[in-house]
């Protein structure tokens, strides 16, 4: 379960996308008592389902605002990833309308929609009636990101954050070494192998090695990606190609040669706390791991910490995009409010100030990565805005497929994935399994 990591400037992620992480937190349910008292018998109520995450963090403390502005109550219900996947896709099976605006996960987009669970906002956003085109500013939503919350060519959701990978990189290290930073993943290799000093309790990488389609396939599709693999040639699977074999050696050689020990069983937690704690020169993951590394309370690289695009392989270089959004159950029976509520929540305005106030590092909005107050939060971290805003925009919306069963899709090729990188498998042997064996629902 996925767990967000908080600092002094930033709260970490994933996943989900995630980034991402886990979370023990208990399911949160609150709603201002003044506010409902203030707008009893005035206007309608509504239920919104959250992910634990620091964009909800930020959004919270601002709900009485709305609910002042527009006599609607908010009542807002905050449960930890996965069961806040859970609890929608009981809900949303069921014909329920308990929920009226829910959180959305891309990866469920393509099942949500096939089984017309969900409303299609286009239509809503078309409705001048309904709709404030100056809140909306469709236009200001990262495009990438904006994409991902798309199925089928219908908007179903809006984003309310996105993430995305980059290089970090220790710079003491590569200075002391003489290195450069690695533009391609083959300079990577050698940068990482040169750097790479168990003895002295110093490693070249350290990246994802456990099983899991939020934990090391968020990873490797990345460097799939980056060698040409497809997950689909036309209707057949292209695991056993030479970019899935390719790609899949370079993963195993990297971390089996210059990782830490037991590569197969490191996390995201375990590869944050390695590089956190000085002894890895590069690790490939989530740009809002940044809060945690910047933060000198929790890290031993505090300001010594490099930030850089994914190096390139032979397809180019393929970052991560893990955005998450708002959307509104087909089942409501207030969609009028829930839209109202959408559109405030994430407006330019509530965003740039939830944003400055919680200094978040996920926002989907242009206008606030562009905002003078909102980069000088983090003018001390070097070129990390530059280089999420800039992996955020070039990501690829469909950077993991979206296929309705994904979730197997992703853990079946990471258990053949860390088979690689534990040595009980060769690549070859490992996407030959993928080929024949996984099974792909477009």
């Amino acid at each position: 379960m996925e767990k967000w990591i908080r600092s002094a400037l930033a709260i970490s992620l994933a996943s989900t996308l995630a980034l991402t992480a886990c979370s023990s937190e208990k399911p949160e349910s609150t709603s201002n008592t003044e506010k409902e008292t203030e707008s009893a018998g005035k206007g309608e109520k509504i239920t919104f389902y959250a992910q634990y995450h620091p964009s909800i963090d930020a959004l919270k403390p601002l709900i009485p605002e709305f609910e002042k502005e527009a006599g609607i109550t908010v009542e807002l219900n905050v449960l930890p990833y996965p069961q806040i996947l859970d609890k929608q896709q009981v809900a949303l099976t069921s014909g329920s309308d308990a929920i009226d605006v829910g959180m959305a996960d891309p990866m469920y987009l393509s099942q949500w929609n096939n089984g017309g669970m969900l409303t299609d906002l286009g239509e809503l956003i078309a409705d001048k009636n309904v709709t404030n085109d100056d809140r909306l500013a469709l236009d200001d939503f990262m495009p990438q990101a904006l994409k991902q919350m798309a199925n089928g060519g219908v908007q179903f959701a809006l984003p309310l954050y996105a993430e995305t990978t980059e290089l970090f990189y220790n710079k003491e290290m590569l200075d002391k070494a003489g290195v450069e930073v690695p533009q391609t993943l083959d300079e990577l290799m050698l940068a990482a192998e040169k750097l790479h000093d168990p003895k002295n309790g110093q490693y070249g990488i350290v990246m994802r090695g456990q099983r899991g389609n939020g934990l090391n396939i968020f990873i490797w599709t990345g460097i799939y990606r980056s060698f040409g693999g497809q997950f689909l040639a036309g209707d057949a699977n292209d695991f056993d190609t030479p970019a899935g074999i390719q790609a899949t050696k370079w993963y195993g050689d990297i971390l089996t040669k210059y990782g830490p020990p037991g590569a197969s069983s490191i996390g995201w937690q375990e590869a944050l706390d390695t590089f956190a704690q000085g002894k890895a020169a590069f690790m490939i993951d989530a740009s809002t791991f940044a809060g945690t590394l910047e933060d000198k309370t929790k890290s031993a690289v505090a300001g010594k910490v490099g930030y850089a695009p994914l190096p390139e392989g032979p397809n180019g270089t393929f970052p991560a995009l893990a955005a998450w959004g708002m959307f509104i159950p087909e089942n409501s029976t207030k969609k009028e409010a829930a839209w109202k509520f959408i559109q405030w929540a994430l407006s330019p305005e509530v965003q740039l100030k939830s944003a400055v106030e919680h200094s978040r590092s996920d926002v989907a909005r242009q206008s606030v990565w562009q905002a003078d107050e909102y980069r000088s939060l983090f003018s001390a971290w070097g070129e990390w805005s530059d280089v999420t805003f800039n992996n955020i925009n070039v990501a690829a919306p469909d950077y993991r497929p979206m296929i309705k069963n994904w979730t197997q899709v992703g853990d079946e090729l990471g258990t053949l994935v860390s088979g690689v990188t534990s040595g009980t498998l060769t690549a070859e042997a490992a996407m030959k399994k993928a080929q024949n064996e996984i099974k792909i629902t477009p």
